[in-house]
């Protein structure tokens, strides 16, 4: 089922609004100006892009895929049992150690580290 953009935003306000947390607040955390939150928040902008949508879940402290998922961008479910599928219990053993508000350089320095410990492995 597709999201829709009041969906979403009300979904993104629904979450601010529990936490207690302020428009001026998630957006100081996320990187991005209130006004542009409030838009988000009040379907008056499309649904962000991935790059953003992430920058607004570090703001609502949730993680990557919780916000992907309330964008429609992923059913988390599916995507899980799919991940589950296709990699080994030691790859998965891995995964469930990252954390999923890792920022993209943190991700790289961990996959650098990974091919880095393969390497050392080979030699």
């Amino acid at each position: 089922m597709a999201v829709t953009k009041e969906q979403f935003g009300a979904s993104i306000k629904r979450i601010r609004e529990e936490k207690g947390y302020t428009v001026r607040q998630v957006a100081l955390w996320a990187d991005v100006s209130p006004a542009y939150l409030s838009r988000v928040e009040n379907a008056h902008r499309e649904i962000p892009t991935p790059k953003t949508l992430y920058k607004i879940a570090k703001g609502l402290r949730i993680s990557n895929a919780e916000i992907l998922e309330y964008a429609g961008i992923v059913d988390e479910t599916k995507s899980v049992d799919n991940a589950k599928e296709s990699i080994s219990p030691r790859q998965l053993r891995v995964a469930n150690h990252i954390d999923d508000n890792l920022t993209d350089e943190q991700l790289e320095e961990v996959n650098n580290f990974i091919e880095y410990l393969k390497q050392q492995h080979k030699d």
